[in-house]
């Protein structure tokens, strides 16, 4: 993920990241390899000497559910897509609670709802 374009003089980079992400099978230093794809001014240079990929920073971490303690603490990673509803009827005056599947959850859309006039 290479920036598209210098910060500091809009120069288009991207179409030379292969080149240089493959100088080590051609045997190139990063500075022959930035020699040979015209990128002469310092700050090209070092958006491409400088980068780092993150992605492989978050490789070791999972989707998973995670117990944090002896205790039982859980981080829960993944969206349950169950809730329970109350129902309130006028005719019982008790609670009556169900779970509502995530199939049957549908999004209304109520148009104008949440904006400021």
């Amino acid at each position: 993920m290479i920036a598209i374009r210098c910060y500091t003089c809009n120069k288009p980079l991207a179409m030379h990241w292969n080149a240089f992400d493959t100088r080590e099978e051609r045997h190139l230093t990063a500075r022959e390899a930035l020699d040979q794809q015209g990128l002469t001014r310092m700050c090209c240079r070092t958006a491409f000497v400088t980068y780092t990929n993150p992605t492989h920073d978050y490789l070791p971490y999972s989707n998973e559910d995670v117990s944090l303690d002896a205790v039982g603490t859980v981080l829960f990673r993944r969206v349950n897509a169950e809730r329970t509803v109350a129902c309130y009827t006028t005719t019982h005056p008790l609670t009556v609670e169900h779970t509502v599947p995530p199939d049957a959850m549908e999004v209304e859309d109520r148009g104008d709802v949440g904006r400021h006039a």
